[in-house]
């Protein structure tokens, strides 16, 4: 006689039959599914406004382990010791199960589902352009890939250095201590100061980076205008810079040339008052920003970085206009700043010229395609228009976006796990599978599926976030919710015997952090070398389970 099983809340169904746990298993996936939905569209609208670090790393992370975490303290604490110790059982299989998963599946899936061309040159990903051309299996994986932002190595490094936490309460376990509760506690506060210690720098590492990011910027944008000067000596543009001479601003000597900078100042000093104005800089400006970027998306914002750039260097005195000797000044220390940082100021590089070679023979090879590029960038569009929102209302927004599908998410999750565990019992599926790999899938469907989304659109910006939110997922496995288990461990006095489990999570967690720590671009290889390792991640930590439970008979 099959078992009854028990209601969701008092009042959502539940089966115990194959049939009716794959028909509910289907509902609150859906249900899942548009939590994901909301939650992905979400954080993809703060991205406008927030450092994907900090939304991936942060936000969505305590989002996403907040349903679970409330799960754990409810579940452990609101017992009797033994079923606590059936629930801290299940529970820990699950939080691994979670890790592993978000390791290999998230991550390698999402690799291979956001793949794009490499660049020929620098073999960074080229942002929404992968060639339909038919690729063999070694192409396929050598020359496609992904590319991510620099801040995603330090998140990769935190994810990495948190599985120590495990070694607290582990270590005496290996020693015999198994029953300890001030190991327990000592790890539980290790686990929550590690938490508030994670939160405090993704709140705080941003604002800095984004500062380094605009000082990167404006050098890059200042090593712009001085190539730009260098090379009017090669350029038809010459003749209308005052004509003669070569062009350029070097002299014979190397070093900028007096009568070379005054030949360009005069071509900007259109009402000859001896003095470039703001809008006689403006306009030399903006011509420079056109042809050197390429990128009108960015081309507004790069206009009026430029012009305050050039009026903060080059105005001396502050009256707001630049006159023959602050131009030549200005020009003489940007070419030296240049000269010093090593950067190939004074020549087209011919990289550069080879890159941009090469990407319009690819872009003929891709003609066919054109259509599809097109209604690609249709939506990018639609979705561009979000920028143009007010920021209070971009928030707005993606904070009702964020709440309702974690809601969703959180109060689907157990009846879902409900269906799973009702699967279980119709299909006689061992305890120890389904708390391993079958219930991570449905308590953290909403960050496999968002992860899944985000790289679909295959940009760095959604890829960075995407990585970033499986380091932060992992990571808060590994401070809250680790630290909640050994509360209720300490609390319940129960003993810590998860030796396999606790051995899976480091190596896994090691093994992709010894591929992210070093490198942003990822050939898709490396996705599906991740993929494979959690069929062997299943495997091992099955074995080292029946040999433990081997020993214990014996």
């Amino acid at each position: 006689m099959t078992p009854e099983c028990e209601l969701s809340y008092g009042f959502l169904p539940c089966s115990n039959l194959l049939w009716g746990s794959l028909f509910l298993m289907g509902v609150y996936g859906y249900f899942l599914l548009q939590g994901a939905n909301y939650i992905s569209d979400g954080s993809e609208m703060l991205l406008h406004i927030l450092d994907p670090g900090l939304i991936g790393g942060l936000v969505l992370p305590i989002l996403g382990a907040l349903p679970d975490a409330i799960m754990i303290v409810v579940a452990g604490l609101g017992c009797p010791k033994e079923q606590a110790a059936e629930q801290v059982q299940v529970g820990v299989g699950t939080l691994v199960g979670s890790t592993v998963m978000l390791l290999c599946i998230a991550w390698g899936a999402s690799v291979g589902v956001g793949r794009c061309d490499l660049h020929p040159v620098s073999r960074n990903a080229i942002d929404r352009r992968l060639s339909k051309r038919n690729l063999s299996p070694r192409r396929l994986l050598t020359e496609t890939g992904v590319t991510v932002d620099k801040t995603t190595l330090v998140g990769s490094w935190i994810m990495s250095a948190t599985t120590g936490l495990y070694l607290v309460v582990q270590i005496p376990a290996w020693l015999g201590y198994t029953h300890s509760p001030h190991a327990a506690l000592t790890g539980a506060v290790a686990c929550l100061v590690s938490l508030a210690l994670y939160c405090a720098y993704q709140v705080v590492v941003p604002e800095l980076q984004r500062r380094k990011a605009a000082q990167a910027h404006k050098r890059f944008l200042r090593f712009s205008v001085i190539t730009h000067l260098h090379s009017l000596r090669t350029r038809s543009t010459v003749s209308s810079m005052g004509g003669g001479g070569g062009g350029g601003i070097l002299g014979l000597d190397g070093k900028v040339s007096r009568e070379k900078c005054d030949r360009i100042f005069r071509s900007l000093d259109d009402d000859h008052s001896g003095t470039v104005d703001h809008k006689e800089l403006e306009a030399f400006v903006r011509g420079l920003v056109v042809s050197y970027s390429g990128d009108d998306t960015q081309e507004e914002d790069n206009s009026i970085t430029l012009l305050s750039h050039i009026l903060t260097e080059f105005d001396s005195n502050g009256d707001g206009e630049i006159d023959r000797d602050e131009f030549f000044h200005g020009v003489s220390r940007w070419c030296e700043e240049n000269r010093k940082t090593k950067r190939p100021s004074m020549m087209i590089r011919e990289d550069d010229l080879e890159a941009a070679l090469l990407e319009e023979e690819e872009e003929d090879d891709n003609e066919d395609d054109n259509e599809e590029e097109e209604e690609e960038e249709e939506e990018e569009e639609e979705h561009d228009a979000v920028a143009d929102w007010p920021k209070p209302k971009i928030i707005t927004v993606a904070v009702l976006k964020l709440l309702f599908g974690t809601a969703l998410c959180a109060v689907f999750a157990d009846p879902m796990v409900g269906a799973v565990s009702g699967m279980s019992v119709a299909t006689n599926i061992p305890r120890f599978f389904i708390s391993f790999v079958v219930t991570p899938f449905a308590s953290n469907a909403s960050e496999l599926v968002s992860s899944l989304q985000l790289a679909a659109k295959k940009k760095k910006a959604n890829m960075s976030l995407t990585f970033a939110q499986v380091y932060g997922a992992v990571t808060m496995n590994n401070t809250m919710c680790l630290g909640l288990f050994l509360i209720v461990v300490y609390v319940q006095d129960l003993e810590w015997t998860y030796t396999s489990e606790v051995i899976t999570t480091i190596v896994t967690t090691l093994i992709l952090g010894a591929v992210t720590r070093q490198r942003t671009t990822f050939k898709t290889y490396w996705g599906a070398a991740m993929l494979a390792v959690y069929p062997m991640a299943v495997v091992g930590i099955g074995i080292m389970k029946h040999t433990t439970t081997t020993t214990t008979m014996l």
